[in-house]
């Protein structure tokens, strides 16, 4: 975590996490993580954690649920991406092996 987050406000967090995964499983097959980390920022916005932890923490709650979750671009994650169009990324060299 980028800041210091009370156990509290964490618990307060998490929890809703779970309300929020627990309702979208009975409606939904996905989940999407950005726009749940989003909702969660909504109620919790000073909380002390990231859009990025929030939606990891999401991915977890929907997988212990046995939920898909949808981990594309979202606007909660799209600022902390690279903005490089995919052809000025760097590429690993044709002989590269993986290690």
């Amino acid at each position: 975590m980028g800041q210091t987050v009370s156990g509290f406000i964490q618990d307060l967090v998490s929890k809703e996490i779970r309300r929020i995964v627990a309702d979208a499983s009975g409606d939904e097959t996905m989940v999407s993580a950005s726009a749940l980390a989003n909702q969660v920022m909504d109620i919790y916005p000073n909380c002390g954690l990231n859009a990025r932890e929030i939606a990891d923490q999401v991915m977890m709650a929907a997988a212990r649920a046995g939920m898909a979750v949808e981990i594309g671009i979202g606007e909660a994650i799209t600022p902390m991406l690279t903005k490089a169009p995919i052809a000025n990324r760097a590429r690993r060299p044709k002989n590269h092996v993986a290690r």
